[in-house]
């Protein structure tokens, strides 16, 4: 069974829960969604920053390697190696306009800074511009698309009056992050890039959801998932959580 149909299966068993209950049981609050949400994006940035690279370089992958522009990895590297949030925003404004990762820095930012126009309108820029990689790249196409979705739940998330008032959209949008990734899983199911999102995801949920666990994303962290160093992040926030 996909991980898409499972979601839809328990999205229609918990229909006939109370809405309170439904509410506070799928939905993260706010303070728990907001540490994922930066483990996951900022921490996929962090990865990029790790290492000693060419201007167009793939830290996640020594085979079939991808691209990521310069001005992309030069925003990492002022934002999580010197700490220059203004540089990184700069050099952001003239990353590539097909990168999504970039658009995924940029709502991350917004996030942290809690500027939800912001947010949203890269969120959904994530998600476009991994609609059109899809076409090249089709891999990383659904990983970003399946980022894009979560942003895009995390904006309703951040910004809904009620956690009840947020709930259908952020069941919608998981359903489509699910989606995405099982695309993305068909055509390369070990990729190290591909399981370190999962298996952040994964946990999202595992924390969250009281009938899920852990285990199975920290296995995915363990055997597929790279760089070591983020792998062992998002072992950190299975543990704690």
């Amino acid at each position: 069974m996909s991980v898409a149909t499972a979601c839809s299966q328990n999205f229609n068993a918990f229909q006939t829960a109370n809405a309170a209950q439904l509410s506070s049981n799928i939905v993260p609050k706010v303070p728990r969604m907001r540490r994922i949400v930066t483990a996951l994006v900022s921490g996929v940035a962090i990865a990029c920053t790790t290492f000693s690279l060419p201007a167009l370089a793939d830290p996640f992958r020594t085979t079939n390697p991808r691209a990521i522009d310069a001005n992309t990895e030069a925003a990492f590297l002022a934002l999580f190696a010197d700490g220059d949030y203004q540089r990184a925003n700069a050099l952001l404004r003239d990353a590539q306009t097909t990168e999504p990762l970039a658009y995924a820095m940029r709502a991350s930012l917004a996030y942290l800074d809690q500027d939800w126009d912001a947010l949203s309108a890269n969120a959904t820029r994530t998600r476009e511009t991994a609609e059109q990689l899809v076409r090249r790249d089709p891999l990383r196409g659904h990983i970003y698309i399946a980022a894009g979705y979560f942003l895009e739940g995390a904006y309703t998330v951040a910004t809904s009056s009620s956690t009840v008032a947020a709930t259908p959209t952020v069941l919608s949008n998981l359903q489509e992050v699910f989606d995405n990734l099982d695309q993305a899983a068909e055509i390369a199911p070990n990729d190290p890039e591909l399981n370190l999102i999962k298996g952040y995801m994964d946990l999202l949920l595992a924390v969250n959801l009281p009938f899920t666990s852990p285990n199975q994303a920290i296995e995915r962290l363990e055997s597929y998932a790279a760089p070591s160093f983020l792998v062992d992040r998002g072992l950190a926030i299975g543990y704690r959580d």
